[in-house]
C-alpha cells in the first residue's frame, strides 16, 4: 500500500469487509509492515476477548462450604473471608472491565458528544484499574481477614450471610456456568495475565489512533455481545 499504513483498513480486514482488491494491499502491506502486524493482532485479540463466553469451571466442594465457612466464622468470631476462590472469577472480572468500558462509551456514540482519543484510551484504562485491585485482594493473606471483621458489627454480618445464603446456591451457579463454559477453553490465570498485557498494548495504541479511526474501532466493539453473569 505505497508508503502508507493500512491501521484504517484492519478492522474492515478483520470483519471481511473489504473488496477482493483492497483485500490483496492489506495483505501486502502487513507483509512488509511490523508496526500493522502488531495492530492487526491486538484488534484480533480484542474481538475474541469480548466474544468469548467461556468461564471457568468452579470447584462445587468449595462454593457448596462457602456460606457454612462463614457462618463458622461470624459464631465463631474469628476471621471472617477467605479470599482464595477469587482468583477462579477472574475471567469474569475481564469480561466485566471490558464491557464497563463500552457501556460508558456507548453514551458518548449515542449522543453524538465529540470523543478524542485519548479521552477513549482513558476509559478503558480506568475499566481495567480495578484488576490491580482485584489482584491484591484475591492473593490477600488469610491473617488479613481479621481486618476486615472490624469493618461490621454483628447485625450487618448476620444480614451479609443472610444474602450470601438466599443468592450463593451452587445449584443455581452450576447451572448457569454449564450453560456458557467449554471446557477446552477456559481461562487459567497464566493466560488471563497475558490478555492484559497485550490489553495493556491496545490502550497505548489508541492513544496513537486518530479520532475517526478510534471510533470506529470502539463502534465495532460496540457492536459485540457480552453476557456477564
Amino acid at each position: 500500500m505505497k508508503k502508507t499504513h493500512s491501521e484504517h483498513l484492519l478492522i474492515d480486514y478483520i470483519e471481511g469487509e473489504l473488496s477482493a482488491s483492497l483485500k490483496e494491499e492489506v495483505d501486502a502491506h502487513l507483509g512488509v509492515c511490523q508496526q500493522c502486524r502488531d495492530e492487526l493482532r491486538s484488534l484480533k485479540l480484542t474481538f475474541s476477548l469480548l466474544e468469548k463466553d467461556a468461564l471457568p469451571e468452579l470447584d462445587s466442594v468449595e462454593w457448596a462450604n462457602f456460606v457454612p465457612h462463614v457462618r463458622q466464622k461470624i459464631e465463631s468470631g474469628g476471621r471472617f473471608w477467605d479470599w482464595s476462590w477469587l482468583p477462579r472469577l477472574a475471567p469474569v472480572w475481564a469480561s466485566i472491565g471490558a464491557a464497563l468500558a463500552l457501556f460508558i462509551l456507548s453514551f458518548y456514540f449515542r449522543s453524538g458528544t465529540p470523543i478524542s482519543s485519548g479521552e477513549i484510551s482513558w476509559i478503558f484504562e480506568e475499566s481495567f484499574t480495578s484488576m490491580d485491585a482485584y489482584e491484591e485482594l484475591a492473593y490477600m493473606s488469610y491473617s488479613d481477614d481479621e481486618i476486615l471483621l472490624d469493618f461490621f458489627d454483628e447485625s450487618e454480618q448476620e444480614a451479609i450471610l443472610n444474602s450470601l445464603e438466599s443468592t450463593l446456591t451452587f445449584d443455581d451457579l452450576a447451572d448457569d456456568l454449564n450453560q456458557k463454559k467449554d471446557a477446552e477453553s477456559v481461562f487459567n490465570l497464566n493466560e488471563l495475565e497475558d490478555v492484559f498485557i497485550d490489553m495493556n498494548l491496545i490502550i497505548d495504541q489508541l492513544d496513537q489512533m486518530d479520532e475517526q479511526r478510534a471510533e470506529k474501532f470502539l463502534l465495532k466493539l460496540s457492536e459485540s455481545e457480552i453476557e456477564i453473569i
